[in-house]
Order: C-alpha cells, then sequence, then structure tokens
C-alpha cells in the first residue's frame, strides 16, 4: 500500500463526522444509535505550493493524485493522529504566477474489511 508523505500545508482544520441515528419519541426521550461499525471518519482539507519541476516542486504530489485516480486509497497520519487509509477525489489547481501554484485536496478516511 502507497503512503502519502509530502508535507503539506492544512486547511483551517480537520472534520471529524460521527454517523448516528436518531429516534425520538413524545416524551422527549431519544435513542441514539451509531450507524456501522466504523462509524466515526475524519477529513482534511490540505494542500501544497510550489512549482512545476523547480524547488519547492509539487509535481510528486500532484502524480500520486493522479496516479491513485480517486478511487484506490493510500496511508496518511493526519495531525495528532495515527496513520488510516484515505483518498482524495478532486483537487484545484490555483496558479499564483511566475510558475507557482497551490494544489488544494480533501483527504477522506475509508475504511475496508
Amino acid at each position: 500500500m502507497d503512503t502519502f508523505i509530502w508535507p503539506v500545508r492544512l486547511g483551517s482544520s480537520g472534520q471529524i463526522e460521527q454517523r448516528v441515528q436518531t429516534n425520538e419519541f413524545g416524551d422527549g426521550y431519544m435513542q441514539v444509535i451509531g450507524i456501522g461499525l466504523n462509524n466515526q471518519a475524519e477529513s482534511w482539507e490540505v494542500s501544497a505550493t510550489g512549482y512545476f519541476g523547480d524547488a519547492p516542486d509539487i509535481t510528486p504530489v500532484r502524480e500520486f493524485l493522479d496516479r491513485h485516480r480517486g478511487s484506490k486509497s493510500f496511508l496518511w497520519t493526519p495531525p495528532a493522529g495515527k496513520a488510516a487509509r484515505f483518498r482524495a477525489t478532486s483537487y484545484r489547481l490555483l496558479p499564483h504566477g511566475k510558475g507557482v501554484y497551490t494544489l488544494s485536496w480533501t483527504f477522506q478516511q475509508v475504511f475496508y474489511p
């Protein structure tokens, strides 16, 4: 399994989503259960800024994302977390001029049996 190893700039924060199902009763009582075995997943907005073919080179990052094509997961360690499987289904490319670009994407945690 491939590992994403490049340094990235994090967005404002990661999001931890906990999927639950809620059943509300007429007397104010509420029943809440977690959905599935892996009902908590993380997503992170990340980016890298640099050049294509010059230092700091972001070409390997783009090639890594293209190689996985949004469907193949890879290992990545989020801040204050442990390595887990993630996917990136799309990315954005923002030109700043003079050959400088910001490549940004979202890492979404995925699970396998």
